[in-house]
């Protein structure tokens, strides 16, 4: 899950997918958030917790690029991708069964376990 909040304005958005212990997409959501003061990763977690319960996922593990169990943003690019999209949806709450276009090279690399450098400050 992640959440994102961008422009003047401060629309914030959060997105979430899941998927199964092989990598295969099982669901995934974007919802605009519209200039809220919630915090987006709060409000992507909730949602996305709702959205696998209704899709009969009963066990499962929450990784954002924050706290909780934390991923790198690079391990997260998938949902970092889906929260940016919400954060300019026209819809409130977009739910899909399949990756969109935008992500499926994204999904490959993943699968394929393609790393990202990273700068570390020491």
């Amino acid at each position: 899950t992640d959440g994102a909040s961008k422009g003047i304005d401060r629309l914030s958005g959060c997105g979430n997918l899941v998927h199964d212990e092989n990598g295969r997409w099982v669901v995934g959501f974007t919802r605009n958030l519209g200039t809220t003061i919630w915090p987006s990763y709060g409000m992507g977690i909730h949602e996305g917790l709702c959205i696998a319960r209704n899709c009969g996922v009963r066990q499962l593990e929450v990784q954002l690029d924050s706290k909780i169990i934390h991923v790198n943003r690079e391990a997260n690019r998938c949902a970092d991708i889906m929260a940016n999209i919400g954060c300019v949806a026209f819809l409130n709450t977009i739910v899909y069964d399949q990756p969109s276009q935008e992500l499926i090279q994204v999904l490959v690399d993943d699968c394929r376990g393609v790393s990202f450098p990273r700068l570390i400050a020491l």
